[in-house]
């Protein structure tokens, strides 16, 4: 069995009797604060923890327009260096978090991040949870949750399994997916908005791609696909919304397809509605991947989608109902389910509204926050008791 949180309904209605306790302190821990999908996440789960129950706190490694959203949105931010080699100011300063503000539960994301987290835990007592992001657990992290006696969040069901298999305890790994924000997705406020932001003709159907651009998410492979499909899709344009360290290079290849002109970066947009009502089919080209929020976001949205059978995107997408699945690396297979979507407009409508049906009652944010609260309060209310017998024999509990 699938040790996956159930929905709780303290998301929705706080017990009476609860709600006069005071708000647990959360310190949340995050080894990055780049545009990127840990990143949206942790903000998403911000919003979403009632504030009568926690007192949230964020360390970040430095500023930068997550921060920025973090403050608005009542977060107590901290900023320390949080590299792979931990650095002694950064556990000092942790620490000295955890004594100031009465911090009683430790939650962190990316393995730099789930470091810093064990070592306060061990030091401290306070109960620590790392979510891991991706489609497996990596070697380093296994190593600290097995040292540090953390527990482990996972978000697809390939994560889960692997963390079993080496040998985690099931009482310490949970299995909770990610949700996104369906109502804010399902309408937007603007038409054709990238197609007035980038100068494309209002006739020209639009092919995204939604992602940072960075080796894992696979760009180049968008624009090989690209590449293949100009000549037999002649009104589509291809689009790319987001930043990374590839931009100078995609831009040299675009040289080299001869795609300029049908062929558009966007860059990051803050009206990601609008952006996904802007486009006729989303497409994911990623090599590797956990439960990607953009192909959520489209979905929610009403987008048909074309996506590598990557990590936990087999669980999100339905294959011939809400979108289709191919191969990581071929952009021929990738160009052949685009022009096939593409050409059948009522099937692509058919789909959307699957797409859009499907996230609203497998992936919605609603249940996400709702199952890791359901967690995060399970470890505060077990205290001493939430931490395993040989973490407690090591401090002679």
């Amino acid at each position: 069995m699938l040790s996956e949180i159930p929905d709780h309904p303290l998301v929705r209605n706080v017990h009476l009797a609860e709600s006069v306790q005071a708000p647990v302190p959360l310190l949340e821990i995050l080894g990055n604060a780049i545009v990127g999908g840990m990143e949206s996440h942790v903000l998403s789960l911000v919003r979403g923890l009632p504030r009568d129950r926690f007192k949230i706190l964020c360390l970040c490694p430095f500023e930068s327009r997550l921060t920025d959203d973090l403050r608005k949105a009542a977060v107590e931010v901290f900023i320390c260096p949080i590299s792979d080699d931990l650095h002694w100011e950064t556990l000092q300063l942790a620490l000295t978090i955890v004594k100031i503000h009465g911090v009683k539960l430790l939650h962190s994301h990316l393995t730099n991040a789930h470091l810093l987290a064990s070592l306060v835990s061990s030091i401290t007592g306070v109960p620590a949870l790392a979510t891991v992001h991706g489609r497996s657990v990596a070697i380093r992290e296994l190593e600290i949750a097995h040292l540090g006696f953390t527990h482990l969040a996972v978000v697809c069901q390939n994560a889960y399994m692997h963390a079993i298999a080496v040998g985690l305890p099931e009482e310490r790994v949970h299995l909770i997916r990610n949700g996104v924000d369906c109502d804010r997705f399902a309408n937007a406020t603007a038409t054709h908005f990238l197609h007035r932001i980038l100068g494309i003709p209002e006739t020209r159907r639009l092919v995204g791609f939604v992602g940072r651009l960075s080796p894992e998410k696979a760009p180049d492979t968008f624009l090989r696909m690209a590449s293949l499909l100009h000549g037999t899709l002649p009104d589509a344009h291809f689009v790319l919304v987001g930043d990374g360290p590839l931009l100078p290079e995609l831009r040299a290849l675009v040289d080299d397809l001869r795609l300029t002109g049908f062929v558009h970066f966007a860059g990051v947009q803050s009206d990601m509605p609008a952006v996904y009502h802007s486009l006729d089919l989303l497409v994911s080209t990623s090599t590797t991947e956990g439960m990607p929020l953009a192909l959520m976001e489209g979905m929610a949205a009403g987008l048909p989608t074309v996506a590598t059978h990557v990590g936990g995107v087999p669980e999100i997408i339905e294959v011939g109902t809400t979108g289709l699945l191919t191969e990581p690396g071929e952009p021929h297979q990738l160009a052949q389910a685009v022009a096939f979507l593409m050409r059948d407009s009522a099937r692509r409508r058919e789909m959307g509204a699957a797409a859009r049906l499907r996230v609203r009652e497998k992936f919605s944010l609603s249940a996400s926050v709702g199952q890791m609260l359901h967690l995060l309060q399970r470890l505060h209310d077990g205290g001493a008791a939430a931490r395993p017998t040989a973490w407690r024999r090591v401090v002679g509990e």
